[in-house]
């Protein structure tokens, strides 16, 4: 069964918000099968950009979740090796993720980054190619 969480607007990062009612990001019973899939896998990718987002120590609840942007990510001349796994174990740690194939932080020359991450999940049939922008 997918995880149930309210629907991120995938632009403005805010509760997605549709005829002034909350969206829930997965599948409802009410759904179509592959209506149902498509949302249950959007679900999961919204779940493995939240976890990448997630600041080490920056969840009350449970302070090991998260990635150690600014201690090993965000310093001079990081380990590539080591940014690649911090970034492959995050997703990896969302629920319904059964193999990332690949993670690699990407940095435009305007110095903004993003996640380029490819995923398998319980509801895709092949990788799932993703960007996570920060």
């Amino acid at each position: 069964m997918p995880v149930r969480d309210l629907a991120l607007d995938p632009v403005t990062g805010d509760l997605a918000v549709r005829h002034g009612d909350f969206q829930l990001a997965g599948s409802t019973p009410d759904m179509d099968a592959v209506v149902a899939r498509a949302a249950d896998q959007a679900a999961v990718a919204q779940g493995a950009g939240c976890r990448v987002k997630l600041q080490l120590g920056e969840d009350w609840l449970d302070e090991t979740l998260g990635v150690p942007w600014v201690d090993q990510i965000l310093i001079k001349n990081p380990n590539p090796a080591v940014v690649t796994e911090l970034l492959r174990v995050a997703i990896a740690a969302t629920p319904d993720v059964l193999v990332v194939t690949s993670a690699a932080l990407v940095i435009s020359p305007d110095r903004s980054a993003q996640v380029a991450y490819q995923m398998l999940t319980a509801y895709s049939q092949s990788p799932e190619i993703g960007r996570i922008i920060s």
